[in-house]
């Protein structure tokens, strides 16, 4: 029998790169972000930036360059602090190194609700760009989330991602930002429920689940041939 490998994995998380964001937006708490994931035990990670890829984007950079660091200091062999540099240099780029990271984004569609949109880490990122501003944002509004209007309907952004290597997730399906609480009733929930794109619902407590569950196996319009999973992300 083959064996099974569990992970464990935060799908929902912010950088400096959303507006909303109370950390210091420096390069320390970027890389921050990758240690405490590795001391948290974490395998994968998704970076979810409100409506904007540009958080995913910086960590990246921020990698690049430690590796180029790393490099460029090795030669200084001479150097104590070079040296001293470099071990701290090579301990962040082990928690990299211990990560999937994923390029994700928190996508406002224009009736309020917040949907996870992650994609294969292959995905070039001026593809994911792309999406965000056939969406509607830009480079003003990469970041922000309400008050900004989508293009799209969640019908809309479902339609699209099936372009993409990606998976959707609804962000926070309990709250005034997800399916189940803003789309209170009737065949529009059932519908964005029962639609394929959806994978997964991140959720808050227990006894919430169980009333969507409920709700899903109450009435042959919420059936779906792969069942949802359910999710519980930091969204920190």
């Amino acid at each position: 029998m083959k064996e099974i490998k569990n992970y464990k994995a935060d799908l929902h998380i912010h950088t400096p790169a959303s507006k909303c964001y109370k950390g210091n937006k420096t390069e320390d708490e970027y890389l921050q972000i990758i240690t405490s994931a590795t001391k948290k035990g974490l395998d994968v990670i998704a970076i979810t930036d409100h409506n904007s890829i540009e958080g995913y984007k910086t960590l990246i950079k921020y990698k690049e360059k430690i590796l180029n660091d790393i490099d460029t200091l090795t030669k200084l062999t001479d150097s104590n602090e070079a040296l001293a540099q470099v071990a701290k240099y090579k301990s962040i780029m082990d928690s990299f190194n211990k990560l999937l990271i994923l390029p994700g984004v928190e996508f406002e569609v224009n009736n309020g609700i917040h949907l996870l949109v992650l994609f294969n880490p292959k995905t070039n990122l001026v593809d994911i760009e792309t999406f965000l501003r056939d969406g509607g944002y830009d480079e003003e509004s990469f970041g922000h989330e309400d008050g900004i209007l989508s293009n799209w309907s969640i019908f809309d952004l479902y339609k699209e991602t099936c372009r993409y290597d990606c998976i959707v997730l609804d962000a926070h399906t309990d709250s005034n930002k997800g399916i189940f609480n803003t789309l209170s009733s009737g065949n529009t929930r059932a519908y964005a429920f029962s639609n394929a794109a959806l994978r997964g619902v991140c959720y808050k407590n227990e006894k919430q689940r169980g009333n969507i569950q409920k709700l899903l196996n109450s009435d042959a319009k919420y059936s779906r041939h792969i069942p949802l999973a359910f999710l519980k992300s930091s969204d920190a």
